[in-house]
């Protein structure tokens, strides 16, 4: 069965019956795994978690399965995982005189990471995240970015992505053409950035920089509207912005996949009219998480009349490929990375940087 256009989430650590006819459907292409599928409590939540994407396996083997697992807040799994410093604190190193290991250690935590998940049979991290550091309360609010200069966020984002190729894995570079500057939350609102295009170049350098770097990675879009370049649609609805500025402009040519089609900042209409602008865009995956109960039967009931493109599904096979002949490659090699600095260390020093706003521990809907 080919792999679908839509990822889709479930709702806990155990499949409903709703939900293993939504993964059996040949539209759906990928799972993301949240918090809440993680069973905290349970004497083994990492058994269960295996457990669960073994069912998952067993009714469609061809999904494309994922997490958010970028580290300091935005962490889904507990027990068994090492839990990873916040993106800023390698740019703090970077600053205090220690680019060299700053480099090193994004390298290590990429890999460590990539591993951790490869062990559960987790295709794909949905990180690093390569917008700038600036006003966004999700981005610099939640220490998510590297930096504020484009420059160092390409070569910290390069090593922890060349760890995480190395480990096995594919890495997701977000939020096109750049979150970092906006200070509304995309989950919550509609958001506009009205900065004009020469100012917005330096949001899209690491993108560009690190698509012509050829390292093994998807690009993730975002809700944000830029009216100097689109003035009627968000980015991740926008073809100027997906067919011109990332394909042709950035010359990108892997896959490609939305943000949350859920979010407030992607309400333009119903669950397929989303989802039919977002494929019209330029999008090879589509997210469409956290539909549950009522929106679930919702969803299942327009599965059929979801429109795909030949070009999309040849990328979704070819990334999927990507992630096989990868994982392939790190079976055989021996794990010999020599760790500098536990995780453990480095995000205790996360802890000091003044990482604020409890609210964002509890937004299950990050990506």
């Amino acid at each position: 069965m080919p792999i679908g256009i839509l990822t889709v989430s479930l709702q806990a650590p155990l499949l409903q019956p709703k939900e293993r006819q939504l993964l059996a459907h040949s539209t759906v292409g990928g799972v993301v795994l949240f918090k809440e599928n993680w069973a905290e409590g349970e004497e083994d939540p990492k058994a269960v978690l295996k457990s669960l994407i073994a069912e998952i396996r067993s009714i469609n083997p061809n999904l494309i399965i994922m997490v958010d697992q970028e580290g300091g807040k935005v962490w889904r799994f507990g027990q068994g995982f090492s839990k990873l410093p916040a993106a800023k604190i390698y740019g703090e190193l970077y600053d205090q005189g220690g680019a060299d290991k700053a480099l090193r250690y994004a390298y290590e935590q990429g890999y460590l990471m990539a591993d951790e998940l490869l062990a559960c049979d987790i295709d794909l991290a949905l990180a690093p995240v390569v917008d700038l550091e600036g006003d966004s309360r999700v981005i610099a609010g939640l220490a998510r970015a590297f930096h504020r200069d484009p420059q160092i966020v390409v070569d910290i984002a390069e090593q922890f992505i060349r760890g995480m190729n190395t480990a096995g894995m594919p890495a997701t570079i977000k939020h096109f053409p750049g979150h970092g500057t906006c200070q509304l939350d995309s989950h919550l609102t509609k958001t506009i950035d009205e900065r004009g295009c020469i100012e917005l170049q330096k949001d899209l350098l690491p993108f560009k920089a690190l698509v012509e770097k050829k390292l093994e990675l998807a690009v993730m879009s975002n809700h944000v509207i830029y009216p100097a370049v689109d003035n009627e649609n968000s980015a991740g609805f926008s073809q100027t912005w997906l067919k011109g500025c990332l394909r042709m402009g950035c010359g990108f040519d892997g896959l490609i996949m939305s943000d949350c089609l859920s979010m407030k900042g992607a309400d333009i209409g119903t669950l397929f009219e989303r989802i039919q602008k977002a494929q019209k865009a330029g999008h090879d995956l589509i997210l469409m998480t956290h539909q549950h109960h009522k929106n679930l039967e919702e969803l299942l009931g327009i599965l059929d009349d979801i429109p795909d493109s030949q070009d999309a599904v040849a990328r979704r096979e070819r990334f999927m490929g990507t992630i096989k002949r990868r994982k392939v490659l790190s079976s055989l090699q021996e794990r010999n990375i020599s760790f500098e600095e536990t995780p453990a260390k480095i995000y205790q020093a996360s802890l000091k940087s003044g990482q604020k706003n409890d609210h964002y521990n509890t937004h299950k809907g990050i990506i």
